[in-house]
């Protein structure tokens, strides 16, 4: 969940968030290609609406858990079989973006390239427009209003921690 007052906002810590981890999801690939192990993949479906917030546990009330339909919308978005077209790179098949029409009409200008999808939530369905979004073609802005750390996360030795980790029980 980003930015429960500005969605213009939030939309964007949330592209740049999905678009972080992928990155990140990427380098942890090489490092296993390297290394012979499989690979990881991510899917990530972004949308936005209204939602229910409630704490789950009356020890943390400060700690809310979202529910409502923009929440399964999301979730549904990361389960949706890959469907694009022609060859890819393993590099893209690790990692899928997949943002709904509303996520794409708040931040059409900021997408240089993306792949429109027609998918069926079930088999006699209407289809639904989606969008996939592809890493190299966005041009989010940095806003003022974001922490440096949530706009260019940096790896803090976590990747060589487990390459490390994987390394050394490669040797059993």
């Amino acid at each position: 969940m980003f930015g429960l007052k500005q969605p213009e906002l939030a939309i964007q810590q949330a592209l740049q968030a999905g678009l972080a981890l992928g990155q990140s999801v990427v380098e942890l690939n090489r490092c296993l290609r390297q290394l012979s192990y499989p690979q990881v993949k991510l899917a990530i479906g972004i949308h936005y609406g209204p939602v229910l917030l409630l704490p789950l546990d009356p020890q943390d009330p400060q700690r809310l858990s979202a529910f409502g339909k923009s929440v399964q919308f999301a979730t549904w978005l990361e389960s949706v079989e890959d469907v694009s077209q022609g060859g890819e790179q393993s590099e893209e098949q690790s990692f899928r973006l997949l943002i709904s029409a509303a996520v794409y009409r708040a931040v059409e200008g900021q997408l240089l390239q993306v792949e429109p999808l027609s998918v069926k939530p079930f088999p006699n369905a209407k289809p639904i427009r989606v969008y996939r979004v592809h890493p190299d073609q966005v041009s989010l802005p940095a806003g003022e209003e974001q922490a440096p750390e949530a706009a260019k996360p940096e790896p803090i030795g976590w990747l060589e921690a487990l390459r490390e980790w994987l390394q050394a029980w490669s040797r059993f």
